[in-house]
């Protein structure tokens, strides 16, 4: 069994219904893509780290109202983002799987 596990993914992302805004804001939905690759590496079955790069593809269309004047623009939200982590199991998590 190798110790390196790599990981790739495509997945759709999106961003709506913001309960923060005021009434009747944040009835749209804008959908985007996102890619994900990174990989897990397991010296023994009770450690670990993961890293991973994610990229998103957000382009939402924005239309608002300001003191009666309404305003339309869009936002490009494509961020790159980086995460890393360390994954430990004890005795019983172990015995489970």
């Amino acid at each position: 069994m190798s110790r390196v596990r790599p990981k790739t993914d495509r997945n759709d992302t999106g961003l709506g219904d913001n309960a923060a805004l005021p009434e009747g804001g944040g009835e749209a939905v804008a959908l985007g893509a996102a890619l994900q690759v990174g990989f897990d590496y397991m010296p023994d079955e009770h450690r670990g780290v993961n890293f991973h790069v994610k990229k998103l593809f957000l382009k939402p269309d924005s239309d608002v109202t300001v003191d009666g004047a309404k305003l339309t623009g869009k936002a490009a939200l494509d961020p790159w983002l980086i995460g890393a982590g360390v994954t430990t199991a004890s005795d019983n998590e172990t015995r489970m799987r």
